[in-house]
């Protein structure tokens, strides 16, 4: 009995037995699948790079978020004493103005009282 194998685009006859081809079909699907293996394994460790490098991203994007936060937290507090300096130097102006505006209505009722004991003697 001849065996004739049609592959890869050829015809041609088997010089070994039947038990031959089988080992022989055995072996290739046997490298087809180490093939496969290897092929899923590099996806594996690139999906684990890619994860990798995501979580290092990560990382970096949360240190820089918190770096941020800091900053703008110090924005904040830096604004807030600004205000509460000018706060309390707009009230001192405002106490001083009020002095002033006591005083020069204390000079103008003196006057007035002067003018009056004047007139009345």
């Amino acid at each position: 009995c001849e065996l004739w194998v049609v592959e890869e685009g050829t015809a041609y006859r088997f010089e070994k037995d039947f038990d031959g081809y089988r080992d022989k079909v055995l072996d290739q699907l046997a490298e087809r699948e180490a093939e496969v293996e290897r092929m899923e394994q590099r996806r594996r460790e690139e999906r684990a790079a890619k994860r990798a490098r995501m979580g290092i991203d990560k990382a970096k994007l949360q240190e820089l978020r918190k770096q941020k936060e800091k900053e703008l937290e110090e924005e904040e507090k830096q604004k807030e004493k600004e205000f509460a300096e000018k706060a309390k130097k707009a009230a001192e102006e405002a106490k001083e103005a009020e002095a002033a505006k006591k005083a020069a209505q204390e000079k103008a009722a003196k006057k007035k009282a002067e003018e009056e004991s004047e007139e009345e003697s």
